[in-house]
């Protein structure tokens, strides 16, 4: 067993930028990449377990379960005046993915066939926005007044990233995946459970 914190390597790049293009406007930038690699073992597998193919892990094996989280974003804009009113335009952007990869381990019901890795799938989240903004502030008003508004429109995506067949099904003898409704789909009696790779979302 492996017990305490996850082997984590990462690395961050951030960077901005400021343009002036006359004496009321300037062009300015900023943005960022990240990305950190982890590595975590799962439970140990004992070699009289179902989800054990024997003849590969004759002592058993502890899956490896390896993260990849990547993050990146960029923004973009120009703002001054424009008039006596305050302006500001920008347009920025942002993802981040979050993958798995599980190595040694297996898929006992392949038997012979299993891959001792697979890519366990993951999601990713993107965001765009575009804004601008307007502001005024009037010093003798009211012992001062600030008018402000603005505008922004965003679009969002979420993906789940699918992971290999070999990760999460179980195969009949035929070495296709195993259909319960098929009476001719038949799963070798020694692995009848569904495989486990290690992964959180595929365990079972």
């Amino acid at each position: 067993m492996r017990v305490d914190q996850s082997k984590l390597r990462g690395a961050q790049f951030f960077a901005n930028l400021s343009i002036p293009l006359d004496e009321n406007l300037e062009s300015y930038g900023f943005g960022g990449l990240s990305f950190k690699n982890g590595n975590a073992g799962g439970f140990y597998r004992l070699p009289n377990q179902s989800r054990t193919y024997s003849l590969a892990y004759p002592n058993g094996f502890l899956p490896e379960i390896n993260s990849n989280i990547l993050d990146k974003s960029a923004a973009f804009g120009i703002k001054g005046m424009i008039g006596d009113w305050n302006a500001d335009f920008s347009n920025s952007y942002g993802k981040n993915e979050f993958m798995y990869y599980v190595t040694n381990s297996n898929n006992a019901s392949l038997t012979n066939s299993t891959p001792f890795e697979a890519n366990s799938g993951g999601f990713n989240y993107s965001e765009n926005t575009t804004n601008f903004d307007l502001s005024r502030f009037y010093e003798d008003t009211m012992a001062g007044l600030n008018i402000a508004f603005g505008s922004e429109y965003r679009v969002e995506n979420y993906a789940i990233v699918a992971e290999e067949e070999a990760s999460y099904a179980q195969y009949n003898t035929l070495g296709n995946p195993h259909d319960p409704t098929d009476p001719e789909s038949v799963v070798p009696q020694t692995f009848l459970e569904v495989p486990d790779w290690g992964h959180p979302s595929i365990s079972r």
